[in-house]
């Protein structure tokens, strides 16, 4: 059951270049809540930042006796607290299957296309992009099954839900992977192409994420802080 006594004064500390930190604002933005929130430096991260549960991972939600991490924590905590709209299915085996997906994100999705986004080896780029395509391949398959139950163009049917949220902010980055890389979703992949240009579109995703120039040009500071760490070894 939702808590009585959570405060509206919330603060969320986030960061543009992390697609975990736009999950939760999704979330939040989707259940209406009102939340302030403070951009971290994630090469300069504010020592008394540091000093919390968190130790410095973003998201983190925090207010008057309260703080919470992790974005799956975070996100269904957020879902529990504000229960209208619901983010996840009532059926319980539905339930199970949309937390599968978003273990399937954590577990064999966002790690390589971080790797993907960031990587500043020209003799590596072609290896690491062909590996993530494989995955994207798969995706699709899965999404193609999916939706033979389940008609979109959300992954919960009309309306975006928990797994939309969990896999919106990393087709939000694919800009950088076409910026960087020159990077192109496989032609052949086109259910997994409709449920991208459904999230990227989505007007929550774009006012969450912000201009992409602007996340292009952040991305892009981390990657030479990459670039400066691999010359130094």
């Amino acid at each position: 059951m939702p808590t009585t006594s959570l405060p509206t004064d919330l603060t969320l500390y986030s960061a543009v270049a992390c697609n975990y930190s736009q999950r939760t604002r999704i979330a939040l933005a989707i259940k209406g809540t009102a939340v302030d929130v403070v951009e971290v430096d994630l090469l300069h991260r504010p020592a008394a930042f540091m000093a919390t549960a968190s130790r410095g991972s973003v998201p983190a939600l925090e207010w008057d006796g309260g703080f919470v991490y992790g974005s799956s924590t975070l996100n269904e905590f957020i879902d529990e607290q504000w229960p209208d709209p619901p983010l996840l299915p009532d059926d319980i085996v539905e339930r199970a299957v949309a937390r599968s997906w978003i273990s399937l994100n954590h577990d064999k999705i966002s790690r390589p296309f971080e790797a993907a986004l960031m990587v500043v080896d020209d003799a590596q780029t072609e290896h690491v992009l062909r590996d993530f395509d494989a995955l994207l391949t798969d995706l699709d398959t899965r999404l193609r099954e999916h939706w033979a139950g389940h008609a979109g163009p959300y992954w919960h049917g009309a309306t975006m839900g928990m797994v939309d949220v969990t896999y919106a902010p990393i087709f939000a980055r694919f800009c950088g992977l076409e910026q960087f890389h020159g990077w192109k979703l496989p032609a052949d992949l086109d259910v997994l192409a409709v449920w991208i240009a459904t999230l990227v579109a989505d007007p929550i995703v774009l006012a969450t994420r912000g201009p992409e120039d602007e996340l292009l040009a952040i991305l892009e500071g981390y990657r030479e802080n990459y670039r400066r760490v691999a010359a130094q070894h």
